[in-house]
């Protein structure tokens, strides 16, 4: 398939159907790299293929995560080292959790805001650059970095642009492209954390890198949830919960999901002329108590950063079953104030920080 001049920057999937009647989706992303659209969108193509378990046929599929030694059990001791973009997704084709990017773009573009689309692999070979836009927005489950990916967005915070982390475990795992960082379509992950002869190995746990995703965050994964739990609400006076009607210690079912993130202390954070706690959740993890943070911080750029710490946000956008229209609200608020947009029923435009630049 060949894409034309004509074709809109935007997240697209393909419908392949044989005579026999078998479907399979085609995701893929069309960049609009001369546009300096209000809003860039990361598409997780890196995470995708992480967790792609290409063909699943019990026997040969690897991800990384799991692999097969020949037997119909899987197992994280056989799961690969590297995984490539020329494998088709498993399944029906749709990625891990890819529903959640997807809603979240109907959402979006229902509200009208002005977008364009880009790949964890656009972002990480600099076929665009992130500080060209108001704000780059990371819709879901967005766990797998590079370096490049990584400074490319640092860089962006520093000069204003505004980071929407509208999911959980961000940025959680370094990784690699082939063998010298060059080669887009492997994706390379070894995840050992423990030095060798003190040299910290290549793709371990940004957290032992010395450099802790909360750095650039303002928070970093704790937990998987068991179940589903509510997201309670702090400093509800905030700009952020105008219009909601909320009050300290209100309860939105159902948000915290999945996994989730805390600003843990002992870490440190970000240089920030502002920071405000949104939400601060509790729930359960195989009966232990952990907490969910919801956080958001005003770099010394002017750039806002705002991190959900739940799978469950987006969801709780575009999900009948889940929707809120507190969660609706705050999001638009967020999504208004960044992008320096004039939120509807008002005269004046909410200040942006990349509008001062």
């Amino acid at each position: 398939m060949r894409t034309g001049p004509d074709w809109i920057s935007g997240q697209y999937l393909a419908l392949l159907s044989t005579a026999s009647g078998h479907h399979h989706w085609v995701p893929f992303v069309v960049r609009g790299p001369a546009r300096t659209a209000g809003a860039l969108v990361v598409i997780p193509t890196s995470t995708y293929q992480a967790y792609n378990q290409w063909p699943l046929d019990g026997h040969t599929g690897a991800s990384l995560y799991y692999g097969h030694a020949g037997t119909s059990r899987r197992s994280t001791a056989h799961r690969s080292r590297a995984v490539s973009h020329d494998r088709p997704y498993a399944e029906n084709g749709l990625p891990h959790l890819a529903a959640d990017e997807i809603g979240f773009v109907q959402w979006a573009e229902a509200q009208g805001h002005d977008l364009t689309y880009a790949t964890s692999e656009d972002l990480h070979a600099g076929r665009i650059d992130p500080g060209r836009h108001r704000a780059v927005i990371f819709p879901g489950h967005d766990e797998y970095w590079s370096a490049r990916m990584r400074t490319a967005v640092v860089a962006a915070r520093n000069s204003g642009t505004s980071l929407v982390f509208l999911g959980a475990n961000n940025c959680y795992w370094r990784i690699r492209y082939g063998v010298d960082d060059h080669d887009e379509r492997l994706v390379r992950c070894d995840k050992v954390d423990k030095p060798h002869n003190g040299v910290v190995p290549p793709t371990p746990k940004w957290r032992k890198t010395g450099s802790p995703e909360q750095h650039l965050i303002g928070s970093q994964y704790v937990s998987v949830v068991d179940g589903r739990a509510p997201l309670v609400v702090r400093a509800s006076g905030h700009w952020f919960w105008a219009g909601t009607g909320v009050r300290d210690g209100d309860s939105i079912p159902d948000v915290v999901w999945g996994e989730a993130d805390q600003r843990m202390p002992g870490v440190g954070g970000p240089r920030a002329v502002e920071q405000v706690q949104l939400a601060d959740s509790p729930f359960q993890r195989r009966g232990t108590a952990q907490r969910q943070h919801t956080q958001l911080y005003r770099a010394r750029s002017g750039a806002w950063v705002f991190a959900a710490g739940s799978l469950g946000w987006t969801r709780a956008l575009h999900d009948p079953a889940i929707a809120d229209p507190r969660v609706d609200r705050a999001t638009r608020n967020l999504l208004h104030r960044v992008l320096g947009e004039v939120p509807a029923g008002t005269d004046q435009p909410v200040t942006s920080s990349a509008a001062r630049r």
